[in-house]
């Protein structure tokens, strides 16, 4: 028994034991949870509250941050405005100085042009008062051809030698002689200077022995033979295909085949100068002239549309080698720019001479065959030299291509840098513009002649009234 109580009692405090611990076991699981709960709800109130302060703070925050971005790039933007503000007005100021610089320069520039016109007509004036001098005295019986010397200030190419050749009777707009003289008497006063430097020119031209715009030629004269230069020469007018008739004869003709008699032709043997080059002053075989005639008189007297007007400029911008020529063929005109005329000094021939290759060569001589058919190859022709600056009417002339020695040769090294100087002059390639570019073509014959005869005998009547209808001067019976 006794061991049953004891076993009673051991049992007992046991099941209180248990009982106590089961009793305070979930007391201290809830604090432990409810605080674990504070706990947490505190930590999500720590979060929350820092989240709404960051939120709350984050505008401002970006805001104030653009703000000072916006005021910076204002103050980069004022910056910038008070520097274009200074570089506009420097600006107006520097277009201002060359507004003015440029109004200068052009003054300056018009001025300089002007004296230089004006000296050139006064040149001129001088040129043919002498020309009228020479006339008075020399005997053209005696002076040619036994006397074929050419003085240094006359240059005999411009003397009238029979009564065919005429001059323009000024209307009063342009000039005579040329269209110089009445034209600078009447638009410039001379002054001191001017008459200086006409006095050194002067001096200048008495002093040298060639001073003239022509170039003397070695022509077929000095070739040991006329009948051989005869045989090697072939002519064709325009409007014949490329067959050459058969050559001609002394019995036949009477004459060369560059129209020099046998006589005359044996006394151009013994002559140094009996072929010119002429580079300014229009060639003997024009009988009447007209001229000069402003660009603006092309569509008012000579009767072109302002199309063709403005197409004979840009002839005149052309860089091509070769005769530039420009046909009008319902009016029958011929616009030269730039010739280079060679002629014998007796009068008897003139030629358009140029050189290009081969190929251009030969489509001028189609341009000048399909042009020729309206009129019969005779155009009333326009020239407009360089330095002239003018267009001039040098009659209607009969158009003729023709093969002639190879002038080129012929030339002394003087006269060959001339005629290269006048290529070059056209030409705005620098490969092309080199003076040994050009003479080296010239010289191998990349560069070909090309020559065509020019004859205004039998137009006379024709050139008059072209001369007439176009406002210079009254018709000549």
């Amino acid at each position: 028994m006794k061991e049953k109580r004891a076993r009673a009692q051991q049992r007992a405090p046991t099941r209180t034991t248990m009982s106590l611990s089961d009793a305070q076991s979930p007391s201290s699981n809830d604090v432990s949870v409810s605080e674990l709960i504070s706990q947490l709800q505190q930590g999500l109130s720590d979060v929350k509250l820092r989240y709404e302060r960051e939120r709350d703070q984050r505008p401002v925050q970006d805001t104030e941050e653009l703000g000072n971005q916006i005021k910076a790039l204002k103050r980069e933007n004022q910056e910038l405005m008070r520097n274009s503000s200074l570089a506009a007005d420097m600006n107006q100021r520097l277009t201002a100085q060359v507004e003015e610089l440029n109004h200068e320069v052009m003054r300056v520039t018009e001025e300089r042009d002007a004296e230089r016109r004006m000296l050139r007509r006064y040149r001129q004036v001088i040129r043919d008062a002498l020309v009228s001098k020479e006339m008075e005295q020399v005997n053209f019986d005696t002076w040619y051809p036994s006397s074929p010397v050419r003085s240094p200030l006359i240059d005999h190419k411009y003397i009238k030698q029979n009564d065919g050749l005429e001059t323009v009777e000024s209307d009063g707009s342009e000039g005579s002689n040329w269209g110089i003289q009445r034209e600078a008497q009447q638009d410039y006063d001379e002054s001191e200077a001017d008459a200086a430097e006409i006095h050194d020119y002067l001096l200048d031209v008495t002093s040298q022995s060639g001073s003239t715009t022509s170039t003397p030629v070695a022509g077929p004269s000095r070739l040991p033979d006329v009948k051989d230069h005869r045989a090697r020469s072939r002519r064709h007018r325009a409007r014949v295909s490329s067959d050459s008739p058969s050559t001609p004869t002394e019995d036949s003709f009477g004459e060369s085949s560059l129209g020099l008699s046998i006589s005359e032709a044996r006394v151009e043997e013994q002559s140094e100068e009996a072929w010119v080059l002429e580079y300014t002053h229009p060639p003997r075989a024009s009988k009447v002239k007209a001229g000069p005639i402003a660009w603006k008189y092309l569509t008012g007297r000579v009767g072109l549309d302002e199309e063709k007007a403005a197409s004979l400029k840009r002839l005149l911008d052309s860089v091509d080698f070769g005769l530039r020529v420009q046909f009008v063929e319902d009016q029958g005109f011929a616009f030269i720019h730039d010739p280079i005329i060679l002629e014998d000094v007796s009068g008897k021939q003139s030629y358009l001479i140029d050189w290009a290759d081969e190929e251009t060569n030969l489509q001028l001589s189609q341009r000048i065959k399909e042009a020729g058919e309206c009129c019969d190859y005779t155009f009333h022709t326009f020239i407009f030299p360089s330095d002239r600056e003018r267009w001039f009417y040098i009659s209607a002339m009969t158009w003729t291509i023709e093969d002639v020695w190879n002038v080129w040769p012929s030339l002394s090294e003087t006269h060959r840098g001339q005629v290269v100087s006048r290529l070059r002059s056209r030409s705005q390639n620098p490969e092309d513009t080199r003076d040994v570019t050009i003479m080296d073509m010239l010289d191998r014959e990349v560069l070909k002649q090309f020559c065509v005869r020019l004859d205004g005998d039998s137009h006379v009547e024709l050139s008059r009234d072209q001369r007439e209808k176009m406002g210079y001067g009254p018709r000549q019976q």
